[in-house]
Formats: structure tokens, C-alpha cells, sequence
């Protein structure tokens, strides 16, 4: 025996597969909204985790620094000083050895600086793997590999180009008063 349900329209039972009311000849809706509103949000999801895996991935200026391969004296050795103007125009290689001084002029979170290089609007994004024992005003001397150029929101949420620096050591030539 087929299920029965009720008529939308005049409340008597008819066959749940039933088109229209054979009493009132009203023409009868079948709600599949929830199951297809489940549907929509369950590939939804699952393109979201996907896409995010995949937009992840390819970063160009990823922010995430990895713990150094080389030793300091191998930087000290083999890093060449960073020309502000040839890592603006991306002349160097993703991942060259690179070694800079500057300023720290504001810290992002715990492990991401805002270097200033001396010269007047010349600031380097430097990511850390682990938060390094500065603060705002200290002279460091550091040494890292080249990631390209990214952005930051200036205070009064303008937005600046520099180049990011994947920074592996770092050394404290004057500390702030």
C-alpha cells in the first residue's frame, strides 16, 4: 500500500506520487527544497576546503617562514646585500640568500616586522618562523631568503608594495631606548 499524505490545498489523503488532488484537482508540490539546499551547501563546502588547499598553495608571497636550513655562518658567507630597488622589480630569485639592515618600525602579530632600510620609504616585510625578541626602534641586521614583493595596510589603511624576506636569523645592532 502507497503512502498517503494530504492535499496541500484541501487537506484530503491522497497518494504520496499523486500529481494532482483527484478531489479538489489541485495541482500538488512536492517540496525537495531542504534536501537540494543540502546539496548546494555540501558541494559548497567541499569546493571551499578544495579551493582554499589549492589558493593556499600557490602563494607567491606566502607569509608562512620555515625554520633555516643554513647555519648564520653559512648566510654570513654566502647572502648578498639586498638592493632595495632590484627586489622591488623581482630581479633577485625566489629563495636567493639575502642579508639587510634596518629599523624595525612596527611588528604584525608576533612574527612578522616592518622594516625601515634608512632611506626614506623603503620598508621590507621580514616573516619569521618563530616571534624574535625585538622591538619597535631596535637596529637589526638580518638574514633571510627572497620571497617576491607583498603588501601591507598603512594606518590610515593605504596599502603598501615592499619586498618580503623569509628571515632566518637576526641580529641586534643597536637596541632602542
Amino acid at each position: 500500500m502507497e503512502k498517503l499524505v494530504k492535499c496541500k490545498a484541501c487537506g484530503q489523503e491522497i497518494a504520496k506520487s499523486a500529481k494532482i488532488c483527484p478531489s479538489c484537482g489541485k495541482k500538488q508540490k512536492r517540496r525537495m527544497g531542504w534536501k537540494i539546499l543540502g546539496a548546494v551547501i555540501l558541494v559548497i563546502g567541499i569546493l571551499g576546503v578544495i579551493g582554499n588547499g589549492v589558493s593556499g598553495a600557490n602563494k607567491s608571497g606566502s607569509s608562512q617562514a620555515s625554520t633555516p636550513s643554513w647555519s648564520l655562518s653559512d648566510y654570513k658567507k654566502q647572502a648578498v646585500s639586498m638592493a632595495y630597488r632590484k627586489a622591488m622589480l623581482k630581479q633577485y630569485s625566489e629563495g636567493q640568500a639575502l642579508k639587510f639592515s634596518g629599523t624595525i618600525t612596527d611588528k604584525d602579530g608576533d612574527t612578522r616586522l616592518l622594516v625601515s632600510t634608512g632611506e626614506m620609504s623603503n620598508y621590507v616585510l621580514i616573516d619569521f618562523a618563530e616571534a624574535p625578541k625585538v622591538v619597535n626602534g631596535d637596529v637589526i641586521e638580518v638574514y633571510g631568503n627572497y620571497k617576491g614583493v607583498d603588501s601591507y595596510t598603512t594606518v590610515i589603511g593605504g596599502s603598501n608594495e615592499v619586498p618580503l624576506i623569509a628571515g632566518a636569523y637576526l641580529e641586534i645592532l643597536q637596541e632602542s631606548n
